[in-house]
């Protein structure tokens, strides 16, 4: 079905329990998977590997998704691609935009309605 061999993401939430399961669900597909309970650990793991992806909430109490995605692309190194899961989304599409976010998604989400942008950013860039 899907195909994330070699994948490296990152899986940003402070709900433990989506976290675990965003990763499991991408492991489970041969993704090399960590996870960060906010922007602030998230970020230092950020400077330290090479992601493709990002998968991050918004509103966390240990760094918010907005200033950790700022953080990201101020950063001299590849940046990876960016999605967010969040029950609050009040940016405008020129915001999302901006910060290069692919695709944000509405908790609650449907787990395979992400693994499906995944799998067609993943399709997208190995063409």
């Amino acid at each position: 079905m899907y195909s994330f061999d070699n994948i490296k993401i990152l899986v940003v939430d402070d709900e433990e329990l989506l976290r675990e399961i965003l990763s499991e669900s991408f492991s489970m597909y041969g993704a090399l998977v960590d996870s960060a309970e906010g922007g602030i650990a998230a970020l230092e793991k950020i400077q330290q590997n090479n992601y493709d992806l990002v998968i991050t909430d918004l509103r966390m109490p240990l760094g918010d998704g907005i200033s950790l995605i700022e953080n990201i692309n101020k950063l001299q190194i590849p940046i990876p691609k960016l999605f967010v899961c969040s029950a609050y989304n009040d940016l405008t599409s020129e915001k999302i935009s901006e910060m290069n976010i692919l695709k944000i998604f509405v908790k609650p989400f449907d787990l395979n309605d992400l693994l499906i942008s995944v799998f067609g950013f993943i399709a997208q860039k190995t063409q």
